[in-house]
């Protein structure tokens, strides 16, 4: 009997040291697992099952080998509704290699077709040959005009005052809660892409919630592909994408669509469903599903709580239109610039330092606390709050023990150290904040997503003309705030990176007191304009990556928010006129189209200007830069523009300018004023086909013959005329 519980122990013993070699063994090859480059280009920290319920961040920091990590739709869950407070870590050096990229030819962005028969404008874009989503699109035969959740058709540009040449096909969803047209795409000569935002309203009873349901609002970003057909438009697929539409791009017919979602600590039981949500694709009667990988930075942040979703599509795929879609969980963007290699997602941390600087928030104060206590008090007393940092009581005890010890001088002198290396760990804790991230994510030639790598450069963006790759170098203008502990001042740098987005040049403290309000590169040059009360135009040589500098600057009055090339020695800046006012500061005083001469980059020279004679003026142009178009055969300048009188009323259209080597001259204005509300995110397009000029807005489409200076009139959309004057 003995022997036979002793060879039963043996067994036993022998299998549970199998298992336990087995799963060393199949943690090391999980580990050490590099995922084929085809297949994933992320490392996944993933070698061992979790424990859900007790994950927090710091289980993704292990992997020192990836600046990125996979991690499963139940993993994003837990961390969503995971509270550690204490893990705080700021965003470091991610930096990849990547292979060398190509050079980028920053030259005229209105990209125009030339040719007889292919005399059109296309949308104003920063980069040439890449498209971006817009609200009017053109393929020299029709012009497509989205509005709200219509998009009309202007079949027969020849003819387009004629109702039978224009048709309007109206996109309807019953489940949404609302839903507009952000964007479109037109390839080739007959597809068009619509890219449609809408919400979907779901509210059920929960374990949490008995009384009343809940209710949540689940964004989607939709694309709908169309044939464009002789009288109509025949819908022939759509992908829908979790999230609100962000930005969009189209190269060589592949559309990169960008979405972003708030990753908000909600109970994963109500939103379960909207967070683990594939890219879907109906396309041939037939639905399918594309799962998109979740991608998180291995030294993430708490604050890290916006989700941008990714997708690659091309309808022309034969099975499925999706070619890629990839799910990053990063900070706050307001900036998207895409290369021909490359597409950035550039973001901020969140920034707390009003709570932090005023002790508002108790566990801001734990950290300034714990961060400076071995500088502030003798080296006995550091040692016995360090062993009781977790004991509230008995640290309030050391503390109030010894500061009874000091006489009235020595209490004075110890309050003004706290408060000097407070100050010292308040910089720094900004010095942090006021920094860029820059998230890179490799295009591959199929369209798919490739290595993903990070940098970071102080100070912040103005937009994506802020941002320009050349022959593997990544040029970024940024404003920072320099802050000294008592004040802060405004610099502004431009930093050149590399192709690992290291550093490895910089031109800094550009215009102390100034902020960037626009930026244009050209080749081995950036053109920039600073203001705070007169305009310098600087001229700044990146011939050098590695020693930027500054060649010349002009200053004048006002300053341009938007410039363009026209010429390889002409830039055109549109923005406002300033004029100076009794307190000793300065007025917008209208809106100003300037032209700069950079032959000599040493000396850039204002040759012309153009100001609004209205009171208070202001273009769509100044953030939108999609409103601008530029006819280089006649050297016409559009663009539209709002005129405040002194009185109640204003007039709206597009004022055309001729900008040569000679100047600016004023041509005509189109107006548009009795047929719209104008206000800011209306439609403001213009385009040409051959020589007609179309201005669009709302509710009303305008044709201007260069020749003939004839012009004619199409309702688009309700015929609306002012009633209320003061609204004007």
């Amino acid at each position: 009997m003995k022997n036979k519980s002793n060879l039963f122990l043996g067994i036993i013993i022998l299998v549970l040291a199998l298992l336990v070699v087995g799963l060393v063994i199949n943690q090391n090859i999980l580990k050490n697992k590099i995922i084929d480059d085809n297949q994933d280009e992320y490392l996944s920290d993933q070698s061992t099952e979790k424990n859900y319920e007790n994950l927090t961040y710091s289980d993704f920091k292990t992997n020192e080998e990836s600046p990125f990590v996979t991690i499963t739709s139940q993993e994003l869950l837990t961390l969503l509704t995971t509270t550690n407070s204490s893990n705080s870590i700021r965003v470091g050096d991610m930096s990849k290699t990547m292979e060398e990229s190509m050079p980028i030819m920053a030259t005229d962005s209105s990209v125009q077709s030339t040719g007889a028969e292919n005399d059109f404008s296309q949308t104003n874009v920063q980069v040439s040959g890449i498209d971006e989503g817009d609200i009017v699109k053109t393929n020299g035969k029709q012009i497509f005009i989205a509005k709200d959740k219509t998009i009309t058709v202007i079949n027969d540009v020849d003819v387009p005052i004629a109702d039978e040449e224009k048709y309007t096909v109206k996109i309807n969803d019953q489940n949404a809660e609302y839903l507009t047209i952000k964007g479109m795409f037109l390839d080739t000569e007959d597809l068009l892409y619509v890219i449609i935002e809408k919400n979907i309203v779901e509210s059920k009873f929960t374990q949490y919630s008995y009384l009343y349901p809940q209710m949540t609002y689940i964004p989607f970003t939709v694309v709908e592909t169309y044939r464009i057909e002789e009288n109509s438009l025949s819908k022939l697929n759509s992908v829908e994408i979790k999230g609100n539409y962000y930005q969009s791009r189209m190269k060589d017919g592949i559309v990169y669509i960008i979405t972003n979602d708030y990753l908000y600590d909600f109970n994963p039981n109500i939103y379960y469903d909207r967070f683990i949500m594939p890219v879907k694709e109906i396309k041939n009667d037939v639905v399918s599903n594309f799962e998109s990988k979740i991608i998180m930075p291995r030294d993430v942040s708490e604050e890290s709580k916006v989700m941008y979703n990714l997708t690659s599509l091309n309808y022309l795929e034969k099975e499925s239109s999706i070619i890629d879609s990839i799910e990053i969980i990063l900070d706050n963007s307001n900036t998207i610039y895409m290369s021909n290699n490359n597409l950035y997602v550039v973001t901020e941390k969140n920034m707390y330092y009003p709570f932090f600087r005023f002790g508002w928030n108790n566990y801001s104060k734990d950290l300034v606390f714990e961060s400076i206590y071995e500088k502030v008090y003798p080296t006995n007393i550091a040692k016995e709050i360090e062993s009781n940092l977790n004991d509230s009581e008995k640290l309030i005890e050391i503390l109030n023990n010894y500061y009874q010890t000091l006489d009235k001088e020595e209490k004075e002198e110890l309050y003004n150290l706290i408060q000097e290396e407070s100050d010292k760990y308040y910089q720094e804790e900004r010095n942090q904040y006021d920094k860029t991230y820059i998230n890179r994510i490799e295009l591959l030639l199929d369209g798919s997503f490739g290595s993903i790598s990070q940098g970071e450069v102080k100070g912040k963006l103005l937009n994506q003309f802020s941002l320009d790759e050349e022959e593997g170098y990544l040029r970024v203008a940024t404003t920072y705030q320099d802050y000294n502990g008592y004040s802060t001042i405004s610099k502004n740098a431009v930093t050149v990176l590399n192709s690992s987005l290291n550093e490895v040049g910089i031109v800094d403290e550009i215009a102390p007191n100034e902020r960037i309000y626009s930026a244009r590169f050209m080749g081995d040059k950036l053109y920039l304009v600073t203001y705070r009360q007169v305009d310098p135009f600087f001229v700044i040589d990146l011939e050098n990556p590695t020693k930027p500098k500054v060649l010349g600057y002009l200053k004048i009055s006002g300053y341009s928010d938007y410039l363009h090339p026209i010429s390889e020695n002409l830039i055109l800046g549109i923005g406002q006129e300033t004029e100076a006012n009794e307190w000793g500061g300065t007025n917008n005083s209208g809106v100003k189209v300037a032209l700069f001469d950079v032959s000599d980059f040493s000396n850039p020279k204002e040759v012309g200007k153009w100001v609004s004679s209205a009171s208070y003026s202001n273009t769509q142009v100044s953030y939108d830069h999609k409103a601008f178009l530029y006819i280089s055969k006649n050297n016409l300048v559009v663009l539209p523009i709002t005129e405040r009188y002194n009185t109640s009323s204003s007039e709206f259209g597009f004022v055309v300018l001729k900008a040569d080597k000679d100047g600016i001259s004023k041509i005509t204005t189109i107006d548009h004023t009795k047929k719209n509300r104008y206000y800011y995110g209306s439609i403001a397009r213009s385009l040409y086909i051959g020589d007609e000029l179309y201005t669009i807005t709302n509710n009303l489409l305008k044709t201007y013959n260069f020749t003939s200076q004839e012009e004619t009139e199409v309702v688009i959309g309700e015929d609306i005329s002012y009633i209320d004057e003061t609204y004007r």
